[in-house]
């Protein structure tokens, strides 16, 4: 069995790219290091979904995006 520490972070926290916000949020999820941001805070006008799933037993499964340049 695996471990992951996870932390709710209550702080505010962006990601840009190029000057332009791709998402932003007060209620980030950490897990290893990665910040998971609510789907709501994700402009989702700058991603295109691609074919790739992946599952994992904790959270179900993923589906991935591709930033559009």
């Amino acid at each position: 069995t695996r471990f992951y520490r996870i932390n709710f972070v209550r702080r505010w926290v962006s990601t840009t790219t190029n000057g332009v916000t791709l998402a932003q949020s007060d209620e980030t999820v950490v897990v290893e290091t990665n910040h998971y941001f609510p789907p709501e805070s994700v402009s989702t006008g700058f991603f295109t979904e691609n074919d790739r799933h992946t599952t994992c037993h904790w959270r179900g499964v993923a589906s991935y995006f591709d930033l559009n340049r």
